[in-house]
């Protein structure tokens, strides 16, 4: 990731925690003292809390809780965080506006990401509600030159990595709570507190790019029957750019397995936290309602449901 004289001077602070001086700063840079006071006064137009002391420097105070601070996930990544970030103060869709713009990305893995999304889709085209500032709603764009069929794998990692980081807030009196929906939503007994919703882009059978792109309802107050904030599971408020530096990490987990081969161990994982597998289900698919025991999931992704007079297998449709 290519950090500008911006990124790099508020990255420093963050970083030193304590006050450095804008001396300190520029030789580290290698960047003039008036390039080092233009930054941070743009960082503080950004809502970055900078002290200045006079014969101490700078130091960071406090950065914005409803504004994802791009810089902050690579200081508490340790400058590692696998995506190239593209931030966003607002726009319709993520997923939108990254198949829109998805020749000028390059192939670096990238993840655009807003804090106001003002038309979230999911799947079936509904809409996706988050809320300004305190939710998280941000695209993956990865380019994995795999056979299309190989297509559902990528959804298994995404609805993984995002169950794995919800569950680790959560106390483990009511981790049996939390359940993967097939095929990728994330549910609090009854309740969603994520969306996926997965895009390609292909040519020849071949599954050149993916989008994901991913909502999380985090430290909204939802008090609604259909869906959930994980503040409102744990009664406390995350900080959402550790969430997505954990994210970050399971997702990169998940992928690398997936590139030495191992996508078996991954969709066993998967298929062990699945939500309502063994039980009597309501099921969907095209105009036709089933209904009977939901009694497995393939590699390959589709459902096998018993409704009392055999078994069928089913690729697309939702759980009801």
């Amino acid at each position: 990731m290519v950090l500008t004289s911006m990124d790099k001077v508020l990255l420093y602070l963050l970083k030193k925690k304590d006050f450095v001086s804008g001396e300190e700063i520029a030789s580290s840079l290698s960047i003039s003292r008036t390039a080092v006071w233009k930054h941070i006064n743009l960082a503080r137009e950004r809502g970055i809390e900078i002290e200045s002391v006079v014969g101490k420097g700078y130091r960071v105070k406090g950065i914005p809780e409803d504004k994802i601070i791009v810089e902050q996930l690579y200081n508490l990544s340790n400058e590692s965080f696998p995506f190239k970030v593209l931030y966003l103060e607002e726009v319709d869709s993520t997923n939108t506006y990254a198949k829109k713009h998805i020749d000028e990305f390059g192939k670096e893995n990238l993840m655009v990401i807003t804090d106001n999304q003002l038309k979230g889709r999911g799947r079936f085209e509904r809409s996706w509600v988050s809320e300004k500032g305190k939710d998280l709603t941000f695209s993956l764009v990865l380019h994995p030159d795999v056979d299309v069929k190989n297509f559902y794998h990528f959804t298994v990692i995404s609805s993984l990595a995002v169950f794995d980081t919800i569950m680790s807030y959560i106390s483990e009196a009511k981790r049996n709570l939390l359940k993967i929906k097939w095929p990728n939503d994330i549910y609090y007994e009854e309740r969603k507190i994520c969306g996926i919703l997965s895009e390609m882009i292909t040519e020849e059978m071949r599954l050149n790019s993916i989008i994901i792109g991913i909502g999380i309802n985090v430290n909204s107050i939802k008090d609604l029957a259909i869906s959930i904030s994980l503040v409102e599971i744990t009664g406390k408020k995350v900080d959402r750019h550790e969430f997505l530096v954990l994210f970050a990490k399971n997702f990169i987990h998940y992928f690398t397995l997936y590139c030495e081969n191992k996508f078996e161990k991954i969709f066993l994982l998967w298929k062990k936290n699945l939500k309502n597998l063994g039980e009597n289900v309501n099921f969907r698919c095209g105009d036709r309602n089933i209904t009977g025991i939901f009694l497995d999931v393939e590699m390959d992704g589709s459902v096998i449901i018993d409704n009392g007079r055999g078994q069928s297998k089913y690729y697309a449709g939702e759980f009801l």
